[in-house]
């Protein structure tokens, strides 16, 4: 079986110290981009992108994103990524209120 085509979201220090070595370092996936806007020396973070919607275009052969942005900017991340049609993982909540999440029209999926 072929690895998940993975990307990550956000290259801070938590990215940098725990996401990017645990994903890339399970054989169930494979980073293939990032997006990040600055400028970041990230050996196992697939090409890189300054914008997150750049990325979701130039790769569509990403499955899932891993964002690991900070809260206020995360919910768009997370609801351009699934208009992408991308699988989202998230640690927390997509907006910084769940009131955020009616007023964008974001709508959990059903369980299954």
């Amino acid at each position: 079986m072929s690895p998940h085509r993975i990307a990550v979201i956000g290259l801070g220090a938590i990215s940098l110290r725990s996401h990017l070595p645990v994903i890339a370092g399970h054989p169930a996936f494979e980073i293939v981009a990032s997006a990040e806007p600055r400028t970041v020396a990230a050996p196992a973070c697939g090409r890189q992108y300054r914008d997150h919607r750049e990325m979701l275009a130039a790769e569509p052969t990403i499955e899932a994103v891993a964002i690991c942005t900070p809260p206020g900017v995360r919910g768009q991340i997370a609801l351009d990524a699934i208009a992408a049609g991308k699988h989202v993982m998230l640690e927390k909540p997509p907006p910084p209120r769940p009131a955020s999440c009616a007023a964008s029209g974001w709508r959990p999926s059903a369980p299954g």
